[in-house]
């Protein structure tokens, strides 16, 4: 500590999101951004996992532009599933007829999995044999739950809680959706899109970097409930046009978004500062 303190070590600052700036309580915004400053001053590089990161960050002055480098996420090829799709739909109480959409994020409010819940109450009037579930937990699950249930849509809607091998429910889902307010560069996303998933997404942050709305995924404004019933209920119709979003979605990511390019910017990144020491 005393060495990162006096300069004399190298330190790359790495910000998976800089999600305090929307926080609407500004003394803990006030608070993290100075945090944000001193850290950024003490490094030696900064890295951002998206373009949007960066732009934000530069026009709130929490680090050099000099000093700063964009190094977006990246995922591996997707293993196995461990669970037969068959069973584990079984096992959800999921029929084969019925089209599944998934989200996969904290239950939190940055994720607005309310808006979601909403959209989904106008798509089970044109889908009725339609499902969604909810990978994840955090603390509006209960919230959710409730908002569910005045909906009368317990019976559609699953929340799983957190689960370690995410492609198995990915295997069974048809459309992966998030719904959030705000976001760095979501790994759910990548992960998703990585398998072929087709998404609904809003234009938040990060998002607008990874999926070419129309090409290989659709964006809604954020906190519109119709436009992203809209979206669901024509990719889940139109299920052609959803198969070729989602092989396109899988060879973006596997061009741009690909794990091992990930660790080649890194690992050039730590050379070159090795090399300066």
């Amino acid at each position: 500590m005393g060495a990162w303190l006096a300069g004399s070590v190298k330190v790359i600052h790495t910000l998976h999101g800089i999600h305090y700036l929307n926080y609407s309580n500004p003394v803990l915004r006030t608070m993290l951004i100075s945090l944000e400053r001193m850290l950024s001053k003490k490094s030696s590089a900064v890295i951002c996992v998206s373009r949007t990161d960066r732009d934000r960050g530069l026009e709130n002055r929490l680090f050099n532009p000099e000093t700063v480098h964009v190094i977006r996420n990246g995922v591996a090829a997707a293993g196995k599933e461990r669970i037969d799709s068959d069973d584990l739909r079984r096992e959800l109480s999921i029929g084969p007829e019925c089209p599944v959409i998934i989200n996969v994020a904290r239950l939190h409010r940055q994720k607005a999995q309310h808006t979601l819940i909403k959209a989904f109450a106008r798509v089970i009037e044109k889908i009725p044999e339609a499902r969604l579930m909810f990978v994840g937990d955090g603390p509006l699950r209960s919230s959710l739950e409730k908002q569910t249930a005045e909906l009368n849509l317990s019976q559609q809607v699953r929340f799983l809680g957190m689960k370690r091998q995410i492609q198995d429910y990915l295997a069974i889902s048809d459309l992966f959706v998030l719904s959030s307010l705000w976001e760095g560069l979501p790994l759910s996303l990548l992960e998703a899109m990585s398998v072929g998933k087709p998404a609904v997404c809003t234009e938040s942050d990060g998002i607008s970097e990874i999926i070419t709305s129309g090409d290989d995924g659709i964006l809604v404004p954020v906190e519109d409930s119709e436009s992203m019933s809209e979206a669901i209920v024509y990719l889940l119709t139109n299920t052609a046009e959803a198969e070729k979003m989602g092989q396109r979605a899988k060879v973006k990511i596997q061009k741009q978004f690909d794990v091992h390019r990930m660790i080649s910017e890194t690992r050039a990144l730590y050379t070159e500062l090795r090399g300066q020491i």
